[in-house]
C-alpha cells in the first residue's frame, strides 16, 4: 500500500502534515480529533486516491473507493470516525488565495457542469449512455413556478469564487440537471410523472424520489473523483509548498472520506429502492406535504442525525453507522404543490423522524420545513423574485440559518414559518 507520491520541497511528508494547529472534529460535541487519527487516515486515503484517480466512470471510481475503505476499515487501518479541518485552521490569506480557490473551483464545476466523458444510465441493466442533462426536478411544472423574468432561479450553495453570498443565479434549464438517464429511459421511466395531471400515487412518487436520490449519488461520486485527483496529483502539494500550508491536500483527503461514506449509504439505499421496484414495496413509505405555495423547490437526500426533539439519534461522524436517509423532492400535480419525503421503514431513525413530523400541526411543519430541506443542501433552488423583493429580514435569516446549520440539528423553530410557506395537508402513501 502506498501514499501519495508527492512531498513538499522542504521535506514535509504525510507525517509532517500533522501538527497541533489542526482543528479537526471527530465527535458530536466537537472535541478536537486526536492527531493519531490523521496519522492513521492520511496515507490510507492517499492510497485510495491513487487507485481511483484514473477511473473515468464516476460510479465505478466511487464503488472502488468504498470497497477499499471497507477493506482498510475492517483491518483497522482506517479510523472508524470521520474528521474535517475547521476553516479556522487556515489564515484568511490562505483560505482566500486564488490557487486554493482554483482547486475548489475544479470540484464545484465538475459537480455542476455536464461532464466531458460518457456516464452510464442510472436504470439498472441499461447499458446506454445517459444524456448530459436529465432534470432531477419537474422542469415545466414545479421549477417553472419559481423562475423570474430572466429565466433564472437561485441555487443555495457556496462557491469558491464568491466571498459572501450563498445564493448563485442559474438558468432554469440547467437547474437540477445531471447525466442521469438515457433518452429511452427518460421517456419510459418519467413521462407519466411529468404530465400536467400526473396522479399523486406510489408509482409517481417512487419514480421521482428515485431520480432525486440518483441525482445526489452522482454528485457525491463526482466529488470523490475530484478530491482523489487533488490528493494524488502534484498541484495541491506545490500550492502547499508555496504557501507553507501543509493542510491543503490533507483537507481534500478528509473531505473525500466523508463523501465516500455518503456515497456508500446512498448507493445501498438506492439499490434497495430499485429492488423494491422503485419503492413500491411495503418496505418504503412516503409522507406528502401539500403546500399552498413555496418559494423554494428541491430534490435530494437528507441524512438523519437528530429527531424533532433535538435528540442525537445517529452520529454524523461515524464512517459506517446506523444512520439512514430520507429522500425528498418537490412536485406539482393538478395545480397543487407538494414536498414529499421517502424513507425505508426498516430504518428506525428515519421512521422515527417521519412519525414525529406527521404528528405535528401544519403550522409547525411549515416552520420546520426549511431546516429539513435546506440544511446543508446544494440541491435546493429558490425564487429570485421572492428572495430579492418579498422576503423580509427574518425570512432571509431563517433561510441562511437553515442552510448553514450543521447536520440539520432541528432547532425548535420558534420564529414560525417563512413567508409563502404554508402546509395545507399531510398524508401518507
Amino acid at each position: 500500500m502506498g501514499k501519495s507520491q508527492y512531498t513538499l520541497s522542504n521535506g514535509w511528508d504525510c507525517a509532517d502534515f500533522l501538527s497541533d494547529i489542526m482543528y479537526g472534529y471527530r465527535n458530536d460535541l466537537k472535541r478536537p480529533a486526536p492527531i493519531g487519527q490523521y496519522q492513521q487516515d492520511y496515507p490510507i486515503l492517499c492510497d485510495i486516491a491513487n487507485k481511483i484517480e484514473g477511473i473515468t466512470n464516476p460510479y465505478k471510481a466511487a464503488r472502488v473507493a468504498v470497497r477499499l475503505s471497507e477493506k482498510y476499515l475492517k483491518s483497522g487501518q482506517l479510523h472508524p470516525e470521520m474528521s474535517v479541518i475547521d476553516t479556522s485552521s487556515f489564515s484568511d490569506e490562505v483560505a482566500g488565495h486564488h490557487d486554493i480557490r482554483g482547486l475548489e473551483r475544479v470540484v464545484v464545476n465538475a459537480i455542476e457542469r455536464a461532464p466531458n466523458t460518457t456516464v452510464p444510465c442510472c436504470t439498472p441493466a441499461c447499458n446506454e449512455p445517459a444524456i448530459k442533462k436529465s432534470h432531477a426536478i419537474q422542469r415545466n411544472k414545479i421549477l417553472s413556478s419559481i423562475v423570474n423574468e430572466s429565466n433564472t432561479v437561485l441555487q443555495m450553495k457556496l462557491h469558491p469564487d464568491e466571498d459572501s453570498d450563498f445564493v448563485q443565479k442559474v438558468g432554469w434549464k440547467d437547474a437540477s440537471t445531471f447525466p442521469g438517464f438515457c433518452m429511452s429511459c427518460e421517456s419510459k421511466q418519467f413521462s407519466s410523472a411529468e404530465t400536467k395531471n400526473a396522479p399523486v400515487n406510489r408509482n409517481t412518487i417512487g419514480k421521482l424520489l428515485w431520480r432525486a436520490m440518483c441525482f445526489t449519488r452522482y454528485r457525491r461520486a463526482v466529488e470523490i473523483q475530484k478530491r482523489a485527483e487533488i490528493v494524488s496529483k502534484p498541484k495541491a502539494y506545490a500550492i502547499a509548498d508555496t504557501l507553507s500550508e501543509p493542510l491543503v491536500p490533507l483537507n481534500s483527503a478528509l473531505i473525500m472520506k466523508t463523501r465516500i461514506s455518503a456515497f456508500r449509504a446512498l448507493d445501498i439505499w438506492i439499490t434497495a429502492f430499485e429492488k423494491g421496484h422503485y419503492g413500491l414495496a411495503e418496505r418504503f413509505g412516503y409522507l406528502l406535504l401539500e403546500l399552498e405555495s413555496a418559494p423554494f423547490v428541491g430534490a435530494g437526500a437528507i441524512p438523519i442525525h437528530y429527531d424533532l426533539n433535538r435528540n442525537l439519534i445517529s452520529s454524523p461522524r461515524r464512517f459506517i453507522s446506523a444512520n439512514s436517509y430520507m429522500s425528498f423532492t418537490s412536485l406539482c400535480s393538478a395545480g397543487k404543490q407538494y414536498v414529499v419525503f421517502g424513507y425505508d421503514k426498516t430504518h428506525k431513525t428515519a421512521a422515527r423522524v417521519v412519525n414525529q413530523l406527521a404528528e405535528q400541526s401544519p403550522h409547525l411543519i411549515s416552520a420546520f420545513l426549511p431546516q429539513l430541506v435546506i440544511a446543508n443542501s446544494d440541491t435546493v433552488y429558490m425564487s429570485p423574485t421572492w428572495w430579492e423583493l418579498e422576503a423580509d429580514e427574518l425570512d432571509q435569516h431563517i433561510v441562511k440559518h437553515s442552510f448553514f446549520m450543521h447536520f440539520a440539528q432541528m432547532v425548535f423553530p420558534w420564529w414560525g414559518p417563512i413567508k409563502n410557506v404554508n402546509v395545507l395537508n399531510t398524508f401518507r402513501l
